[in-house]
């Protein structure tokens, strides 16, 4: 199977590199470090130098969140934040703590996470008490740090039921966090006695609403904010196997509050100056052999263990497609340009009970794309990239998600 996209009628999304994507061409541009015309900013969040800065009033009353003027529904969402400089003494939630609310209200966490223990689902990256980041990819608190999420807003019957639930992917400092994450709803909080109870439930909302920017009373800084509409993945199929995702998981439903309920993700340092990820394997290198050219100057690769879940990093510079070898399929990524291409690949093959499907997510030049597609069996591959001859391989490596 070919696709010049990528999984040509299979699956593929998207992800997100460190801090380095420039506005696509297609993306609405939220914030450039000119000024709040596409945002309501009742709390006077100020800006500072390219970048915005949480203001944090005395006054508790008059700390308010920033909301996009615009509602948005299905969308791929980039910002880039960096954390206060807190001292040593300031730990867990009270350090550097603020957030991503998509739309409908649905939390990506913003937090110092570098060496700051706290409850896994409360961490940066989390899916605010529902899962924890698969691994912590946060940068030290002088550095900036960078989310690339794709959202698919829930669907409601006229009943108020959940036709279809909200699904995130996401990566952090160019780090699969989240793929394909099914959710049980929204975050919701109530007391009984002196204990905060906090629960999953959905209540109906309309498919659009505001990005939020949240204000927990840290001056965390903000910058390079843009957004893309998408369509959401409608396949009645994948549609019954989320809604049975969604509830097979009763436990994530109702928790106390700062309860560890799930083990601490590994620390994984993220990309930086051309380095892998500290747990990738790149090549030429252990894990990859060489393959022998079918056309001079082309230089192939594959990996030399099987694969049932991966993320994939490629940059070539040139205008020819990279092609890729997995699970039975053969896919030609064509080049944008005669410039540097950049991809991430995520691929999984899953299971639960008698449903199996795969799900594959291509960040292209900074640009997400998925796909779904219910399978008869799951695959575990050696993975082969091809880079086109005459082109020049910059930066390939592969690493094994859980």
């Amino acid at each position: 199977m070919k696709g010049s996209m990528l999984l040509q009628g299979l699956l593929l999304a998207a992800l997100a590199a460190p801090a380095s994507w420039s506005a696509p061409e297609q993306a609405e541009v939220l914030f450039d470090g000119t000024g709040f015309a596409k945002w309501n900013n009742p709390g006077g969040w100020k800006r500072v130098g390219e970048a915005m800065e949480v203001h944090v009033p005395e006054d508790k009353e008059k700390r308010k969140p920033l909301t996009t003027k615009d509602p948005f529904a299905d969308c791929q969402f980039h910002v880039e934040w960096r954390p206060p400089q807190d001292p040593p003494d300031v730990r867990g939630q009270k350090r550097g703590n603020s957030g991503v609310f998509l739309p409908g209200g649905y939390e990506i966490q913003v937090l110092n996470s570098y060496e700051n223990q706290t409850y896994p689902d409360g961490q940066a990256g989390a899916i605010y008490g529902q899962y924890a980041p698969q691994v912590n990819a946060c940068l030290p608190q002088d550095r900036w740090q960078a989310y690339d999420i794709l959202f698919d807003a829930p669907a409601f019957d006229a009943d108020g039921a959940v036709a279809r639930p909200a699904r995130i992917t996401a990566l952090h400092n160019g780090i699969v966090i989240h793929h394909d994450a099914v959710l049980y709803g929204k975050i919701r909080v109530r007391k009984e006695g002196e204990k905060k109870i906090k629960f999953v439930e959905y209540r109906p909302h309309p498919r659009e609403g505001r990005i939020l920017l949240q204000n927990h009373n840290n001056p965390v800084r903000f910058r390079d904010i843009w957004v893309i509409g998408h369509e959401p993945d409608t396949n009645a199929a994948m549609t019954a196997i989320d809604l049975r995702r969604m509830r097979a998981a009763p436990e994530r439903r109702e928790y106390a509050i700062n309860s560890p309920r799930q083990p601490a993700p590994p620390v994984v340092t993220p990309p930086k100056d051309g380095a892998p990820p500290s747990d990738a394997r790149a090549a030429p290198g252990e894990g990859w052999r060489r393959l022998p050219a079918k056309n001079k100057g082309t230089a192939a690769f594959t990996t030399t263990g099987d694969y049932r879940r991966f993320q994939l990093h490629a940059e070539w510079e040139g205008g020819e497609p990279l092609r890729l070898e997995f699970a039975d399929r053969i896919v030609e990524i064509s080049a944008d340009d005669d410039g540097v291409q950049r991809i991430d690949l995520v691929f999984e093959s899953r299971e639960l009970g008698d449903d199996r499907w795969e799900t594959a997510t291509l960040l292209k030049n900074g640009v997400f794309e998925q796909k779904r597609v219910r399978v008869d069996r799951n695959h575990e591959t050696p993975v082969v990239a091809m880079f086109p001859a005459g082109d020049t391989m910059r930066r390939l490596w592969i690493r094994g998600l859980k």
